[in-house]
């Protein structure tokens, strides 16, 4: 009997230890403008015909999670939100359950739960100004920069696209396919598909919730590939 429960025993810490094992899958960030590497004087021209030099882009990416190959299940990852200056080199290191899988995904902005629960810290720390007021909550992606069809002061454009309340959420689910496994995985991140969407000329600037906003947001999903 002693041998009997000693073997279950075994048994059962082998299945323990084979649940919890753990991989990590890093992320790279290649950050673009027009399918072209980001610098400090990069310029685009929009579907408008509007000039673009971009020098502040950040923004946040959460819920992030993975899809098994096999049984097609998605398994959340636990982790805080992350701030991405698109500037610096962007890594995102994230711990799953050893297996293989078929699709990797995230969501651009912060989730709801962030902007009522007090203030937070780390990469959400208001601190990092990228968080408006408790009612309107944080800004998912900011885009700053200058354009010669601005009428904005100093011929600026400031687009700060947020809000979490219907009818101006803003976060947007991004899922990518992952047949490979390989690891780093390189998502290229181009700025590209957002201004395409709006006119400086008829708007340099978006610095609250509204439609303009959600029409930007829309574009979210177009800007990230493998």
């Amino acid at each position: 009997m002693i041998k009997i429960l000693l073997f279950l025993s075994l048994l059962m810490n082998g299945f323990n230890c084979f649940a919890k094992a753990k991989q990590t899958i890093t992320i790279r960030l290649e950050h673009r403008l027009n399918q072209l590497p980001l610098s400090g004087n990069r310029s685009t021209v929009n579907t408008f015909n509007d000039s673009l030099t971009v020098y502040k882009w950040q923004y946040y990416l959460s819920g992030f999670f993975v899809t098994d190959s096999i049984s097609g299940k998605q398994i959340t990852i636990a982790k805080t939100p992350v701030l991405i200056n698109a500037f610096d080199t962007s890594i995102i290191i994230l711990e799953v359950p050893k297996g293989r899988y078929s699709k990797i995904g995230f969501t651009v902005g912060v989730d709801s739960i962030y902007n009522v629960t007090g203030v937070q810290t780390g990469d959400l720390d208001p601190a990092k100004a990228m968080f408006w007021t408790w009612q309107t909550g944080y800004i998912h992606i900011k885009v700053e920069g200058n354009s010669p069809q601005s009428k904005a002061p100093f011929k600026k454009f400031t687009y700060h696209i947020g809000g979490y309340k219907h009818p101006f959420n803003t976060n947007r689910r991004i899922t990518l396919d992952y047949t490979n496994n390989n690891r780093p995985v390189n998502i290229n991140v181009d700025l590209q598909p957002l201004f395409n969407v709006i006119s400086v000329k008829d708007n340099a600037g978006i610095m609250s919730p509204n439609q303009a906003a959600i029409n930007m947001a829309d574009a979210l999903p177009l800007m990230f590939s493998l």
